[in-house]
């Protein structure tokens, strides 16, 4: 590499580099609130950080550093918003889903070797996949998530990986008519005031993505009253002569129990 060509790349680095800290350092006309209002949600798609718009300008730098630091409790609540926590019940759904756990035990009669999963625990809680990479032969069959896109996921014809989801019914609700459309033939039936909470299997090779067995019918306790094989063969699925199931994938489950509790 040249001299100048080395010269100009690292002109470029830092430049690129410095850009964000001098946007933020820059006059604006200030923004009436309800624009403000509407431009924040809308640039926090998923589970990104809102205060990347501090990098806009001086005058957005300013609003997200105050929120940031003084008043946290506003991002939690546009958070909350923005994945369908909107009412009484959907907050209680929330703290639920939030305190919920995956419980694996090799010996169902004994505690030896089991191991835990908080959902707290998960870097993104209504994104997540829960690491099954230290027990062996699971972890090649089966992956359990909290995240539609990656539950969705198609495979080659030959892998024979079982995708299970674990969702509550606001977060289906709130993304019904984008991300998570291929719901909406059963959220008419969904009660979520019976069931917040619902597990979904479908295989990964399964190219019909409308294509997966359901349990939407029962409460925090009966979800938590069995190992999540045994909770497979109460689930339905949508469509009318059932679907291909490699078995080997579908008894891991066997060892593998969700656990949750109602909110103290």
């Amino acid at each position: 590499m040249s001299t100048f060509t080395k010269y100009i790349t690292i002109t470029s680095t830092a430049l690129l580099m410095a850009a964000p800290l001098y946007a933020s350092q820059q006059e604006s006309p200030e923004l009436l609130p309800e624009i403000k209002a509407k431009i924040i949600p809308d640039s926090i798609p998923g589970n990104k950080n809102p205060t990347a718009l501090a990098c806009v300008n001086k005058d957005w730098n300013k609003v997200f550093t105050y929120e940031n630091q003084v008043n946290r409790p506003t991002w939690k609540a546009l958070w909350k918003a923005l994945h369908g926590i909107e009412t009484p019940e959907d907050e209680k759904a929330f703290q639920i889903f939030l305190n919920g756990k995956l419980v694996y035990k090799p010996n169902e009669n004994n505690d030896e070797g089991k191991i835990e999963w908080l959902f707290s625990k998960l870097e993104k809680l209504h994104n997540g996949v829960f690491d099954f990479s230290k027990l062996g032969e699971i972890y090649n069959y089966l992956r359990i998530t909290t995240s539609i896109s990656t539950f969705f996921e198609v495979e080659d014809v030959n892998n024979y990986k079982l995708n299970v989801i674990i969702v509550p019914h606001y977060l289906i609700n709130k993304f019904i008519s984008t991300t998570a459309k291929q719901f909406a033939g059963i959220m008419p039936s969904w009660d979520k005031d019976t069931a917040p909470v619902g597990i979904f299997w479908r295989m990964s090779c399964w190219k019909d993505i409308l294509g997966f067995y359901y349990l939407t019918t029962e409460s925090i306790a009966e979800l938590s009253d069995k190992n999540m094989y045994e909770k497979s063969r109460a689930a339905v699925s949508t469509l009318p002569i059932g679907l291909e199931r490699a078995e080997q994938a579908w008894m891991c489950c066997k060892r593998i129990s969700c656990l949750f509790c109602e909110p103290k």
